[in-house]
Formats: C-alpha cells, structure tokens, sequence
C-alpha cells in the first residue's frame, strides 16, 4: 500500500507546525522573569551600546574595568570600530561582545541585554540556592528568563564573561534555547579561544 502524495504533506505540515509551537512555547517559558532581576532593582548602571551593565551595592567599578581589560591581540578580531563612550567599562564589554560575536559567526547588530555583576556574599548564595539549586556561587551564567548575564565580582574576567556573552548570542540568534550541551561545546570553544589570546590554558 502506497502513501498519497496529499498525505505525505500534510502529515510533514503537521510535524513542522508541531515543532514551531512546541519551540514558541518554550521561549515563552523562558520569558517569566526570575526573582533575581529584583535584586539589581536599585542598582546604578551603566549603558554600552549591547548591554546595560548593572552594580550591585559595592562592586567597584574600576576594579571591574581592570578585570574585563581585553589583550591588545584580540583587537585583531574586532570587525567594526566601538562606539565611543565615556565609560570605559562599556567600551570593554562591547569590545568582548564584537570578538565573540567574531568567534561565533554570529552578527546581530540590534542586540540588547544586561549584565548583571553580583557580589559573592551569603544573601546572594542563599537566593541562587533557593531559586535555581545551586550549591555555590558559579562565576557567570545566563538566565533566558531574564535576557541577562549575572557575572561574580570577585572572580570574573573576560574569558568568563565571555562564555556567558555567547550564551547570550545563541539565544538572541536562534529565538529560543538550544539543547544544554550544544550551548556549551559553542561557549566552551569561545571560552578557550580567549584563554588563548591571554596565556591562560
């Protein structure tokens, strides 16, 4: 027994919109804000041209600066100059942005997000153990729900910050979240492309 050619199409028809709806709904899922956003309700920001940088209450912004300073030898990959801004902690984190986006192959010049820098003390411990499972304080990660890059201030740098940027990029390009482990083989290879630049493997 044979398969009509009009069956054929509209059981694939019913197989690409069942996998649409279920890829919307999950984005949709990941759009519920997190109670993490409301920690940095209050907190002074500073504005760069992909990111609105948020600090906690005594994270020093200078020291920050210092911390996300990128190797001149990663100039090399930056396809387009900065915009000019006054803060050089912007000027930093979009200049990461721009080589990561480079790394990936990944371009989108309308991209906007935050990051969100925390300080590692026993409130925000109790908070990322309560609303996510965690045990300790990770050094970076991204939250889909909130559009944003949550980096500890203690040990971040730009390799780090780098990693989670890309987690950031794949979900912006793709629309919505790719299989844990495919996010991280592509954030891993970033990750080790800039720890090659700074001497650090």
């Amino acid at each position: 027994m044979s398969l009509k050619p009009d069956f054929i199409t509209r059981l694939l028809f019913a197989v690409i919109v069942f996998v649409l709806s279920a890829a919307t709904c999950r984005a949709e899922m990941n759009a519920l804000p997190t109670p993490l956003a409301g920690v940095f309700s209050d907190s002074p920001s500073v504005k760069s041209e992909f990111f609105e940088i948020y600090l906690q209450e005594g994270v020093e912004l200078e020291a920050l600066r210092k911390q996300l300073t990128l190797p001149v030898a990663l100039d090399t990959l930056i396809i387009r100059p900065v915009i000019e801004n006054p803060e050089s902690l912007a000027e930093e984190v979009d200049k990461l942005f721009l080589v990561v986006s480079h790394l990936l192959d990944l371009h989108l010049w309308n991209f906007q997000s935050s990051i969100k820098v925390y300080l590692a003390d026993q409130e925000m411990l109790e908070l990322l153990r309560r609303e996510m499972g965690l045990q300790e304080q990770p050094e970076g990660f991204y939250l889909s729900a909130d559009n944003a890059v949550f980096i500890n201030a203690g040990t971040v740098n730009f390799y780090i910050l780098g990693h989670e940027i890309s987690h950031a990029i794949q979900h912006s390009y793709f629309g919505f979240s790719q299989p844990e482990k495919h996010q991280e083989i592509l954030s891993g290879y970033v990750e080790y492309q800039l720890r090659k630049y700074s001497d650090t493997l």
